[in-house]
C-alpha cells in the first residue's frame, strides 16, 4: 500500500462524479463491482494523524458522505467515518453540559459513533452487483472495496449503484421500474418545524436512524430538507467551530441552511417532490438530475412519505 499524503489521496487528480455507468453487458448477472467507475484515487484519512476537522474538510471538499480510515503505517482498514458519525458526535456534545465545546479530536474517537456495533461492509472487485443491491437494501449505505492485494481499493456507495441503475435500465425488469413511489416507501418522512433549533433536526436523525429531516412551514407544507451533509458543510464553512456549535443549538434549522448558502452561494438545500403515483423510472431520472439522495412524496406540498436510495435498491433487489 502506498503512503497517503496530507492531501487525502495517493496520487493523481481527485475523483469526481462518474460521467456514465453505461455497460455493454447482456444481463445484470454478468455485472460486478469491478465494472463500475469506482472513485479513484482513494480518498482516505489516516490514524494516527488525522482529526475530526480534517475529516470535515475532506467530506465537505469532495462532497462525499464517508471516507475510510486506515492505519498510518501499512494502510490497514480501521473503519469508516460517516457524516452521521459527526451528527452523533455533535448531539452528544449538546446533551447535559451546556459549556461543551467542539474539539479537534483524533478521527478514531468520532468514527463509528452513529452505529457503534455495526460492522464495515466489504466487497471485492468480483462481487456481483446483484449482491451489492441486496446489501444496500437494508441499513448499509456503502461498502469498502478490497483490491486484488486485499488492501482498500475504493468505496462503492448507494449513489453510485443508483447511477448505474439509471444508466442501465434495460438490465432491469420493466414492471419493477413502473413501481410507484407510494409502494416503494416504507414509512413517513421525518419532519420538524422550520423554526425549531437546528440541533432538533440532527437529534431526530440520530434517534430515528435517518440521514435527513424535512422542514415544514406553519401550514405543514414542506419547504426544505436538512441532512447530515448540511451539518458537515456548515461546520466546514465556519472558521470558528465553536461558533457553529452555538448556532446549531440556538438558531433555527432554516436559518442554519440559509447561513450555509450565504457563505457559499453554491450550497443548496434541495427538496425534490414527487406524487404518490410517480414511477421508479421517473424517480431515478430526478435523482440523477438533482444528485439528491431522496425524494419526498407530496400531495399539495404536504409530505406523505419519502423514497430513499435504500428504497430504490430494495425495490430492484426483490424484482421477480
Amino acid at each position: 500500500q502506498g503512503q497517503m499524503g496530507a492531501s487525502f489521496f495517493r496520487s493523481g487528480a481527485p475523483p469526481g462524479p462518474p460521467k456514465t455507468c453505461k455497460m455493454d453487458k447482456a444481463s445484470l448477472d454478468e455485472c460486478t463491482v469491478g465494472d463500475l467507475p469506482l472513485p479513484q484515487p482513494l480518498l482516505a484519512l489516516r490514524h494516527p494523524g488525522d482529526t475530526l476537522f480534517k475529516a470535515i474538510e475532506l467530506l465537505a471538499k469532495y462532497h462525499i458522505l464517508s471516507a475510510p480510515v486506515v492505519a498510518a503505517r501499512g494502510g490497514a482498514l480501521l473503519g469508516l467515518i460517516d457524516s452521521l458519525d459527526i451528527v452523533a458526535h455533535i448531539c452528544s456534545l449538546t446533551e447535559g453540559d451546556s459549556t461543551a465545546r467542539l474539539g479537534n479530536l483524533p478521527v478514531n474517537e468520532v468514527m463509528g459513533t452513529f452505529r457503534p456495533s455495526s460492522e464495515i461492509a466489504q466487497v471485492d472487485l468480483k462481487t456481483p452487483l446483484k449482491e451489492v443491491l441486496k446489501l444496500f437494501s437494508g441499513t448499509t449505505r456503502r461498502a469498502v472495496v478490497k483490491g486484488p492485494d486485499g488492501g482498500v481499493y475504493s468505496v462503492v456507495t448507494q449513489s453510485l449503484i443508483v447511477k448505474f441503475i439509471q444508466d442501465n435500465k434495460r438490465l432491469f425488469n420493466a414492471s419493477a421500474l413502473s413501481t410507484t413511489a407510494s409502494k416503494m416507501s416504507l414509512g413517513e418522512h421525518v419532519c420538524i418545524n422550520e423554526d425549531q433549533p437546528a440541533i432538533d433536526a440532527f437529534k431526530e436523525m440520530k434517534n430515528r436512524n435517518v440521514s435527513s429531516v424535512g422542514l415544514l412551514d406553519e401550514d405543514g407544507c414542506i419547504v426544505s430538507v436538512i441532512s447530515a451533509s448540511d451539518l458537515v458543510m456548515g461546520l466546514h464553512l465556519r472558521p470558528h467551530k465553536d461558533e457553529a456549535l452555538d448556532e446549531i443549538t440556538a438558531g433555527s434549522a432554516m436559518d442554519f441552511l440559509a447561513s450555509n448558502r450565504q457563505i457559499n452561494p453554491k450550497a443548496r438545500a434541495a427538496n425534490v417532490c414527487v406524487s404518490p403515483e410517480t414511477t421508479l423510472d421517473s424517480v431515478l431520472s430526478k435523482l440523477s438530475a438533482t444528485r439528491v439522495h431522496r425524494v419526498t412524496i407530496c400531495t399539495d406540498k404536504k409530505p406523505l412519505g419519502i423514497v430513499s436510495l435504500t428504497d430504490v435498491c430494495r425495490t430492484l433487489a426483490i424484482e421477480k
